[in-house]
């Protein structure tokens, strides 16, 4: 069981992470997985790509069926999603959420795009999305066992059910989210899936942005889609950017850290020494932080920065041993 997993019980049973900030906030992130690898177990995405921004964040795990249901439907019955959108409906209402974004990659990918449409949730986040899920499970994958889980079978007939779920939807709802998609320009899924889903985009006149980046391979999106991620959060929710240098002084045991970001954010500083914290500071506009000792050990500093709207995020330093 993953560190602070909670079950919630709906029609199904949603196993999920919710990380909520010390200090309120009216946004939420929903994070949905892709699949794992093969005989591994299901796992949640971009808990490390994101720890670093002070909001609201819910991670929800696909382990139904074999290798995951794209959070959607057994044998065609969807209380699956039922219960996932139970879950986010009692997350929004117990924490005073205003704005939402759904993000993932792949299978996530394709998740973030149905939930962030169909609920009509304020921003989606998607990196290589499939979007012709039947085509993809039988023909490309080779993951029969998860069409015939969530179709009750890999027949065309099947195959075209799973294509149209997504499509159907962007068809024929009213939902328009602000939606931005990533992926390789040389994958594959550019042509077999996002060209085709771009193209009902237009039709139905839904907003979008598309991102190429230069590389081929759907392995590689979890490289490019990171960076690309924490400056969507950024642009969508006014997060300040912050990155911490270091530099040792002289050849003394005197290291100094700065943390970049924007003049006009304030900064706090916490020294742990051996993992204690020995030593912190009250928000101010000094962006630089000394660091000298003589007691052997591992410091390491985290620096938190706060913008005018009051939102939050931290870096922390490398290890410095003395």
């Amino acid at each position: 069981m993953y560190k602070n997993e909670q079950i919630y019980n709906g029609e199904k049973k949603v196993k999920y992470v919710f990380k909520k900030t010390y200090k309120p906030t009216d946004n939420l992130i929903i994070v949905f997985s892709g699949f794992s690898s093969i005989n591994k177990p299901p796992s949640y995405n971009y808990g490390r790509t994101i720890e670093e921004f002070h909001c609201n964040k819910l991670f929800i795990l696909d382990d139904f069926g074999s290798r995951g249901s794209y959070y959607l439907c057994k044998n065609r019955d969807f209380s699956i999603e039922r219960s996932v959108i139970g879950l986010i409906r009692k997350i929004i209402e117990e924490n005073n959420i205003q704005k939402v974004m759904t993000a993932g990659s792949s299978k996530g990918g394709y998740a973030a795009l149905y939930y962030g449409i169909k609920y009509g949730f304020d921003y989606v986040v998607a990196a290589s999305p499939q979007y012709y899920v039947g085509n993809y499970l039988v023909k490309e994958a080779r993951a029969n066992n998860v069409a015939k889980f969530m179709a009750g079978g890999d027949s065309d007939e099947d195959v075209v059910f799973l294509n149209s779920v997504l499509k159907e939807l962007i068809m024929t709802t009213e939902n328009n989210p602000d939606i931005f998609i990533h992926l390789g320009e040389g994958e594959r899924h550019y042509k077999a899936h996002v060209s085709p889903m771009i193209k009902d985009l237009e039709l139905a006149k839904k907003s979008y942005v598309l991102d190429l980046g230069n590389y081929t391979k759907h392995s590689e999106v979890g490289k490019h889609f990171p960076p690309l991620f924490k400056e969507r959060i950024r642009k969508y929710f006014g997060y300040p950017k912050l990155e911490v240098s270091v530099k040792k002084v002289d050849n003394s045991n005197v290291y100094q850290f700065e943390a970049l970001t924007d003049k006009k954010n304030a900064v706090a500083w916490y020294l742990s020494y051996n993992n204690k914290n020995i030593d912190k500071t009250k928000y101010t506009p000094n962006k630089y932080y000394k660091l000298t000792s003589k007691e052997k050990g591992e410091y390491k500093v985290t620096v938190f920065v706060r913008n005018k709207e009051g939102h939050i995020v931290t870096a922390t330093s490398p290890i410095i041993k003395i």
